[in-house]
């Protein structure tokens, strides 16, 4: 089933001409889903709620996550140590390593009910070779592995490349139409590993994810926050169709950006979760900004540069955001420098 956000989103991936510019969020929680909803504090949120709320939003991407353990597995939870854990729920290769949930057996429903139950483009979330290492493991821990155990480093980024393609197997079979790599490379003071060892460790194995994403015929998105400039022309080497993140203060909006990317590469997010904490005055402002510096190419979603918001949002700078976003989408746009 096809519609307008779906077919929207689809062109803009492919920096193709749609009839206005895009928005969306990777991720929603549901106490801001449960807020504007006007839902009282508990009552848990079906997916045709959070269709509603997003579609007033003027929502056309959203990113669906399978649940385990009742939960949204937005992140891989590396090494859980819980007790009493059922060994039949691991990966059999990497579950007694790393402690990663089976795919297989997932609770897939969450995707499928983003897929028949809004009109939007749903994209589902996958590790990369480093950033779900590194927060599962620990920073420090992991960094000093890099340094000190290259070989182990890399096998492992390795395993997490193979978990991912698993991942988007089951994510494309259950309804989701593009691929997002999670990965984290970088802070807004830059990378957090040094260019030179991030390309040695671990560049090969995301080249081999990116190609083997886009084997499975779907669009393949990047996320990471902070600085990624180091590695801007590594992370277009690998073939991704999109960059999200793209923020302000780490100087990489998409303004900075699009000479360097040579039009070749759809440019996601800018919108720093601070603008939700100042005036309704300034939000608008910073929203017209972001418009103002998109690229001048039919190539851009708007969104945040975290690409989540959460429960501590204000309802009202949340509307107000997307309501203006929307309104100078569907006029066409700001005007753009060329």
């Amino acid at each position: 089933m096809t519609s307008p956000q779906r077919d929207r989103v689809a062109a803009t991936l492919a920096c193709k001409r749609a009839d206005q510019l895009p928005l969306g969020e990777l991720y929603v929680e549901d106490g801001l889903v449960a807020a504007l909803a006007g839902q009282p504090p508990g009552q848990p949120v079906t997916p045709a709620t959070r269709a509603k709320v997003l579609e007033a939003l003027h929502f056309d991407a959203i990113a669906a996550y399978p649940s385990w353990r009742g939960h949204p597995l937005l992140g891989v939870h590396l090494a859980d140590p819980s007790p009493g854990r059922d060994a039949g729920t691991l990966h059999p290769h990497t579950g007694t390593e790393l402690g990663l949930p089976d795919p297989a057996r997932l609770d897939w429903s969450p995707v499928r009910a983003a897929r028949a139950t809004s009109p939007f483009y749903v994209l589902a979330m996958l590790p990369g070779p480093f950033g779900e290492l590194a927060y599962g493991l620990g920073m420090e821990r992991f960094l000093l592995l890099c340094w000190r155990e290259p070989a182990e480093a890399q096998r492992l980024g390795d395993a997490m490349v193979d978990y991912g393609l698993e991942l988007a197997r089951l994510a494309l079979a259950n309804g989701a139409q593009g691929l997002v790599v999670g990965e984290d490379i970088a802070w807004e003071g830059g990378l957090l590993l040094r260019a030179s060892l991030y390309r040695s460790l671990f560049l090969p194995a995301l080249e081999r994810e990116v190609s083997g994403l886009r084997a499975l015929g779907a669009p393949v998105v990047f996320h990471s926050d902070g600085d990624v400039r180091a590695l801007l022309d590594d992370l277009v080497g690998t073939g991704i169709d999109a960059l999200h993140g793209c923020a302000t203060a780490s100087e990489v909006a998409p303004s900075s950006l699009a000479a360097r990317t040579k039009r070749r590469l759809c440019l996601w997010g800018s919108l720093d979760l601070a603008a939700f904490a100042v005036s309704e005055e300034v939000l608008t402002a910073r929203v017209d900004e972001v418009f103002s510096a998109a690229p001048a190419w039919p190539g851009y979603i708007f969104g945040t540069s975290a690409g989540i918001l959460d429960a501590s949002l204000s309802v009202t700078a949340v509307r107000t955001a997307f309501d203006r976003a929307h309104a100078i989408s569907a006029a066409g746009g700001l005007t753009r420098p060329q």
